[in-house]
């Protein structure tokens, strides 16, 4: 009897813990979308459409490669290949490669006021302010944050796609970098 307690003890200790972490990681999530969003706004847009299912990470595993940051990226107009080289040493590409998100609708009450729900995909997007972005992948140590992003200017099939590096800094998620994608 007192084994099978402790044995229900440990299961909801190890339940509360992994409950805390996924809500944890997705309030991650809404910080670092709201940290690009708030650059976004700042570069222009009064309002912003988002498309309200996250997009999947396009090409996740060919991209999260040491060869495909040292080959491509390094030589990438825009991309600090300093900052680039510092930033491949602190990563593990496995563990970047294979992490999976679940797709689940943004939840627009915990983002900025200005923020337009665009939920039909299956339209022509001609709003050159309409954005989808990806959930986060993050590295190990929880430090940085990479997001798939694209402007669908027209169509989706000319949509254009990008890699949004952002970096926490003073507990704070601050643009780094961004990668054109091939």
């Amino acid at each position: 009897m007192i084994n099978a307690l402790k044995i229900q003890s440990k299961i909801l200790s190890l339940s509360l813990l992994w409950c805390g972490f996924s809500f944890g990681q997705c309030n991650q999530d809404y910080k670092v979308l709201n940290a690009i969003l708030y650059k976004f706004s700042k570069e222009g847009s009064k309002e912003l459409h988002l498309i309200e299912n996250p997009y999947p990470f396009v090409n996740q595993s060919s991209f999260f490669t040491k060869n495909s940051f040292s080959e491509y990226y390094s030589g990438v107009l825009g991309v600090d290949s300093v900052a680039l080289q510092k930033m491949i040493k602190t990563l593990d590409f496995e563990y970047l490669a294979n992490q999976e998100k679940k797709i689940i609708k943004w939840d627009f009450s915990r983002l900025p006021k200005n923020i337009i729900k665009y939920s039909d995909e299956e339209k022509e997007l001609n709003d050159m302010k309409c954005y989808c972005f990806s959930r986060p992948i993050y590295s190990k140590n929880k430090k940085i944050a990479f997001i798939y992003s694209f402007n669908p200017c027209g169509y989706k099939d000319s949509s254009l796609g990008t890699v949004l590096v952002y970096k926490k800094v003073s507990n704070k998620w601050v643009y780094s970098m961004a990668f054109p994608m091939p």
